[in-house]
């Protein structure tokens, strides 16, 4: 009683060995995690294994991002169930793109880092840590401005239309709450300016993939000072 109080639980009439008027008054319950709850204990489970899923620099979401981007003007005519597989894979590379690269960089700039380059052990895993930050650099100059100039090649009307077909796929999902079509449509049109910011910048501002490049040079020009 007291974890249905606090919202953890929701409470579900259980009628199926319900024999008599006596059991159905007793209220036989079954009990199911509310979302609050679910999502806490999601959140509970990330903060366990965050220094055990550590970050990295994989380069392969670029390719994957290149790709998605290619196929971006086929969506316009294709049915509504392949816009939505498109755009979550899209949604889901860039995500873990962005995410990857924050994990790494926070566990580099870390005070155990900074211990760590202190040590005569860093010294044989220094040239190592910088290969692989040059590579990763390498592969932002390679891939950014060829990502960079799809989306600026997309037409700006033939994207409105697909970002449509994805908010009318969401909208035909059977859900017993209503969702709000304008949130849904803001939210979906927000990952996308997220995507194009990310690599173009906006409003005069640098784009986030020139602040990862110099970010990256900054680490890699420090370690040697160790």
């Amino acid at each position: 009683d007291a974890l249905v109080k606090w919202k953890n639980l929701t409470p579900i009439q259980d009628p199926g060995r319900v024999y008599t008027i006596a059991d159905y008054k007793n209220r036989q319950y079954r009990y199911t995690m509310s979302e609050y709850a679910v999502e806490i204990e999601r959140m509970t489970v990330r903060l366990e294994n965050l220094f055990l899923e550590s970050g990295n620099l994989s380069t392969n979401f670029f390719i994957r991002l290149e790709r998605s981007l290619e196929e971006a003007e086929g969506m316009e005519q294709a049915p509504l169930k392949e816009v939505n597989e498109w755009w979550n894979l899209l949604q889901e590379d860039f995500k873990r793109l962005n995410q990857n690269y924050q994990d790494y960089m926070r566990e580099l700039n870390s005070v155990r880092a900074e211990e760590m380059m202190k040590t005569r052990e860093f010294l044989l895993f220094k040239d190592r840590l910088i290969e692989y930050l040059r590579s990763f650099v390498q592969s932002l100059q390679m891939h950014v401005p060829v990502i960079e100039g799809r989306l600026k090649k997309t037409d700006v009307a033939a994207v409105e239309r697909i970002l449509a077909k994805e908010t009318e796929y969401e909208l035909s999902i059977p859900r017993l709450e209503t969702v709000d079509e304008k949130l849904l449509s803001e939210n979906i049109r927000g990952r996308w300016k997220s995507i194009l910011e990310w690599f173009s910048g906006s409003g005069g501002r640098e784009s986030e993939a020139g602040k990862v490049f110099d970010t990256t040079n900054d680490i890699i020009r420090k370690i040697p000072r160790y």
